[in-house]
């Protein structure tokens, strides 16, 4: 693995997020089991976030046991290794059908 970049802002502006969440909705259509977006409490990802030696959040796509696409978030480490046996979230409230009103990146 080559060296983890750390100088990185990961900030876009409001219309780029948009472009990127058109390119995703026209690449997946919008067929059954479709994920558009997924929530996690504050309280897992500050578990995660606050675990020894943790400097970030690793984000991974999965299908849960009904195969349905879902999101799971880990901790990494400053090498970027997964704090895997650390905590683990899953079990995101989904998007649909927990979706934003009004204004969002994916409107």
């Amino acid at each position: 693995m080559p060296p983890f970049p750390h100088e990185k802002s990961h900030r876009i502006t409001l219309d780029e997020a948009k472009e990127m969440c058109r390119g995703h909705r026209v690449a997946a259509g919008k067929g059954q089991g479709y994920l558009r977006a997924g929530a996690f409490g504050r309280g897992v990802l500050d578990e995660i976030l606050e675990q020894p030696g943790c400097t970030g959040v690793r984000v991974y796509l999965g299908r849960n046991k009904e195969g349905q696409t879902t999101l799971l978030a880990v901790g990494i480490d400053a090498n970027g290794a997964d704090l895997a046996s650390g905590t683990i979230a899953d079990d995101m409230w989904p998007c649909p059908p927990f979706c934003p009103d009004g204004d969002s990146l994916d409107s």
